[in-house]
């Protein structure tokens, strides 16, 4: 789970009892173990997924070039990371919304960026010139 940046306290509370469970019981099959780690993990996955969408819808909100850039490449390095199946269990079930907020998220950055340029000293029509 810290792969994900997910503390125990962040899962369902169904999750965290499994999770205790697992942890702190020896008498379970290796089948169930199996299938505890797994909803725990793609829990952990979802959960972090939100996480990384939350961050980049606040940024954008805030037009803040640098911080975009950040967010975008720890979210494309979430969805990019093919060999972790929890990671991509959670990017399928949310692609047209990342995509899209992705999307926005370069526009937006293209835009503010355009709007700095033609708000800076030089611009033609500045009254000083």
């Amino acid at each position: 789970m810290q792969e994900f940046d997910i503390k125990t306290d962040d899962l369902s509370p169904e999750n965290k009892q499994k999770l205790d469970e697992l942890n702190n019981n020896n008498n379970i099959s290796p089948e169930e173990a199996k299938n505890i780690r797994s909803k725990v993990l793609n829990e952990a996955g979802e959960k972090s997924l939100d996480k990384l969408i939350n961050e980049l819808e606040q940024v954008v909100d805030s037009k803040d070039n640098q911080e975009i850039d950040k967010k975008i490449k720890k979210l494309q390095q979430f969805i990019g990371d093919k060999a972790n199946e929890y990671a991509q269990n959670a990017y399928s079930g949310r692609e047209d919304e990342v995509k899209k907020l992705m999307e926005r998220a370069e526009k937006t950055k293209n835009q503010s960026g355009k709007n700095n340029e033609k708000e800076g000293f030089f611009r033609p029509n500045n009254p000083v010139m």
